[in-house]
């Protein structure tokens, strides 16, 4: 799995909502017909979400999907002038996918964490700074994706997410995560690279699913003997920290899987930056 540590989209005000239909009818070959929503027209609907700009519509409008609302499965929001999640998703109770990319978004609605049929979380590149505790409600997702935001740190309540796979927390400012998150015992991928870690903490060597480990681009001096632990372990990543040289050489004689990068050590330090169109959210 490839994750991409920072993305930009320069949108300059248009906003692109991407919403997929997976009809229960009309199927064909056991697969069900794929549908997405156009909302080219002012609708009575949240503002945020008007004038979207969407191709090969099979819908005239959001409205329309409202209608079909139990079979909206993905949605995806974009938009530089966005700063709240339209209330009109949580009408999508079967709900598998959100994506909100590039937004101003600073909160997360707690109504929200009420739609448990989600499986994929991907929150990208917006001046979020905290996650509610309520997000353990989302009992059913597997894969989370919280990039690119101003968050230091999760709930303790993260580590109730126990049908977790993949985890990928690039791009923050985190310094520290829960130990809570040794719970999280079916964790396949984890990756938090270019954030301000400056340690490997505990918990992880207690997720003996783990195969592949990203840490690249912090603050971490030491890598714990414990790691050997993880025995599933075929991709270890921990370039451009500050291992010094006798650090570096006891971690190429662990088994640390099949892949090892821990390029660009000794004296380096990296210079945690946050996007410029987020430091008038940063006090």
């Amino acid at each position: 799995m490839k994750k991409q540590n920072f993305r930009m989209f320069e949108a300059a005000g248009i906003l692109i909502i991407f919403v997929i239909l997976f009809s229960c009818n009309n199927k064909s070959d056991g697969q069900s017909k794929t549908k997405s929503i156009d909302n080219k027209k002012k609708d009575n609907i949240s503002d945020n979400i008007n004038d979207s700009i969407i191709k090969e519509a099979d819908y005239p409008n959001i409205n329309e999907a409202l209608k079909h609302k139990d079979s909206v499965r993905s949605f995806y929001l974009t938009g530089v002038e966005i700063v709240e999640i339209p209330k009109e998703i949580q009408e999508f109770k079967n709900l598998e996918k959100l994506t909100i990319y590039y937004t101003t978004i600073q909160d997360l609605p707690l109504w929200l964490f009420d739609i448990e049929s989600l499986k994929e979380l991907r929150i990208d590149n917006n001046p979020i700074k905290d996650i509610p505790p309520d997000i353990e409600k989302l009992k059913n997702l597997i894969d989370i994706e919280i990039s690119a935001t101003l968050i230091k740190t999760l709930p303790d309540e993260f580590g109730n997410l126990t049908n977790l796979y993949d985890l990928d927390l690039n791009s923050n400012s985190i310094e520290s995560l829960p130990s809570s998150m040794a719970n999280l015992k079916k964790l396949r991928y984890i990756s938090i690279r270019f954030n301000k870690l400056k340690e490997i903490q505990s918990f992880i060597f207690e997720l003996n699913n783990l195969e592949n480990i990203n840490l690249g681009y912090n603050y971490i001096k030491k890598v714990p003997a414990d790691i050997t632990k993880l025995k599933n372990v075929y991709s270890f990543a921990i370039d451009h920290n500050m291992l010094d040289l006798k650090e570096v050489k006891k971690v190429r004689n662990l088994y640390l899987g099949k892949y090892i990068d821990i390029d660009g050590q000794y004296n380096y330090e990296y210079e945690h930056i946050i996007p410029t169109r987020f430091e008038k959210y940063v006090k």
